[in-house]
């Protein structure tokens, strides 16, 4: 049979605590053995020190892995950062009204089965036993809140600066995979063509990449950025895609001016929309529509597509939108989505109501 009653439950606290308890349970047993017999056994032989400290390490025993179960069921129950005070709170009380029916039902027992081996002289004073035991009953739950804060903030200080590893990392990434002599020699050959054929556009398309390139490098260092601002800068790359590709390409945009002023990712809805480009073939004949709206909740900012797969294209690993999601990851636990139902792929991204960590 499978012992469970002393298993880790580092997936849950984030430690694993079985060495604690083999130090702890016999060190805490003689602590108690010492502030409740120390005056029996130093002044009656007939109080026995091995006797004594059976009877502290049952009660340490049961009292330390009850209140150890307790306490993983209340980080079960109230894990977020937003619920430390409430659950501090519970751990008391539950320490509390815990202790003494833990106690009733120890003491009740040990009565029954072990009552000849105790005797009179070994049983401690009331009061004495019950402020000792609770002391230290809440000194335990106390170790365990303490350690699994300490280890959830080294782990919010390590998962924050990988977040800002992998933001910087996913800048770049994002600035290589559109600045690149594919794409700029692609934008450079519309360029040259309009210069022919349309001096002021070609102006007008001159200025429209400087926004875009200058966009990319504005929004390098920043974690969030304005719905609104994310948009004109999205305004002048379409511009450009349009450009590129003619009628083979449509932009649908729906967004509502109460959405203007929440948060997202920066260079993400590029992303998105690259990604549209990249895998589909688009004609004339069969544009891609591209169509940008909010959800009906209000929550997310969507991107769906009509699918016009390219033939002979193999999968994507689709490291754009994992780093999306991670960014995200670390602001919400709202997802981004991806769906593809009906012939459309669609992209959903969580809209943020400010710059701070909303978990």
């Amino acid at each position: 049979m499978r012992l469970t009653l002393l298993k880790s439950n580092k997936s849950i606290v984030g430690f694993d605590d079985r060495p604690f308890l083999l130090i702890g349970i016999p060190v805490i047993a003689l602590m108690v053995e010492i502030i409740l017999f120390g005056a029996d056994i130093f002044s009656d032989d007939k109080a026995s020190p091995l006797v004594c400290y059976g009877v502290s390490l049952y009660y340490t025993f049961f009292f330390w892995i009850t209140f150890r179960h307790a306490f993983v069921y209340l980080i079960r129950m109230m894990p977020g950062d937003h619920e430390v005070k409430k659950r501090q709170i519970f751990t008391t009380l539950l320490g509390i009204l815990g202790f003494f029916v833990l106690d009733l039902v120890l003491s009740g027992f040990l009565m029954l089965i072990a009552d000849p081996l105790t005797a009179d002289k070994e049983s401690p004073n009331f009061v004495v036993k019950s402020i000792t035991s609770l002391v230290f009953t809440l000194l335990i739950m106390s170790f365990y809140e303490s350690l699994y804060l300490a280890v959830k903030i080294g782990k919010h200080a390590l998962e924050k600066e990988k977040l800002l590893r992998d933001n910087t990392l996913s800048q770049l990434s994002g600035l290589r995979a559109q600045i690149n002599p594919h794409f700029l020699f692609k934008s450079l050959n519309t360029l040259s063509q309009l210069i022919y054929e349309d001096a002021q556009k070609a102006e007008q398309y001159v200025l429209k990449m400087a926004m875009v390139y200058r966009h990319m490098l504005d929004e390098s260092g920043e974690t969030l950025t304005l719905l609104s601002q994310e948009l004109k800068y999205i305004g002048a790359y379409q511009f450009l895609l349009k450009e590129r590709f003619g009628d083979a390409i449509q932009f649908v945009e729906e967004i509502p001016q109460d959405a203007l002023s929440r948060y997202v990712v920066p260079l993400g809805l590029q992303i998105v929309i690259e990604n549209c480009v990249k895998h589909n073939a688009a004609t004339a004949d069969q544009p891609l529509t591209i169509h940008m709206y909010i959800s009906n909740q209000g929550d997310y900012l969507c991107v769906d597509n009509n699918i016009l797969p390219k033939p002979g294209i193999i999968d994507s690993p689709g490291l754009g939108l994992k780093n999306i999601q991670r960014r995200y990851a670390f602001f919400t636990t709202q997802p981004v989505t991806t769906h593809q139902e009906g012939g459309k792929f669609k992209v959903c991204l969580p809209l943020l109501v400010s710059k701070e960590i909303v978990k």
